[in-house]
């Protein structure tokens, strides 16, 4: 769970970057506009796709979910 100290500055860098985002399209027309987000969203989805394939990969490569444990992992006990 997220720090409630943490939450207040994740919400201004998230302001901070929408208006980053949506000042350099204020003066295209609002076709421009929407296919430059759609675009974005695009690649947005993308990268989710490619960090979840990632993440299947690692929970089978280590085992994590299973019952026998991680058998790649280091022992610290």
């Amino acid at each position: 769970m997220l720090s409630s100290k943490l939450l207040p500055e994740m919400e201004v860098k998230d302001n901070s970057k929408r208006e980053q985002l949506l000042h350099g399209m204020q003066n295209l027309p609002l076709s421009s506009q929407i296919e430059k987000l759609k675009a974005r969203i695009d690649m947005i989805g993308a990268a989710c796709e490619i960090a979840e394939k990632m993440l299947a990969d690692m929970h089978k490569a280590y085992l994590f979910g299973t019952r026998q444990g991680c058998k790649n992992c280091p022992n610290f006990g």
